[in-house]
């Protein structure tokens, strides 16, 4: 005969849904790093070929720069920055914007 304790105790189930618990939580740390990782992996590829652009208004009568646009430079990277490059100056009105990199 069995004593009470260890006849209407829930450790043995506990446990086996404890092992349950543990084995999942191990499985989505799993695919959280995997997710991370690879995540990590396919943008590293990216930086190499980037470049910081800005648009330049100069006046067509003097030749002076009106802005510099340094204040609106931006980080332009593979399809974005070969668009912004092969732009060509547009004049309008007396001014010329173009696109200079760096």
């Amino acid at each position: 005969m069995q004593p009470f304790y260890l006849k209407y105790s829930l450790f043995n189930k506990s446990f086996i849904n404890l092992a349950k618990i543990i084995l999942v939580m191990k499985r989505i740390v799993l695919f959280v790093v995997s997710f991370i990782l690879l995540s990590w992996a396919a943008s590293s590829c990216e930086a190499e070929n980037c470049k910081f652009c800005r648009a330049e208004i100069t006046e067509d009568a003097t030749g002076d720069i009106i802005d510099d646009g340094y204040d609106s430079e931006a980080e332009y990277c593979g399809f974005d920055l070969i668009t912004i490059q092969s732009k060509t100056p547009v004049s309008v009105g007396g001014y010329t914007t173009s696109w200079k990199c760096r």
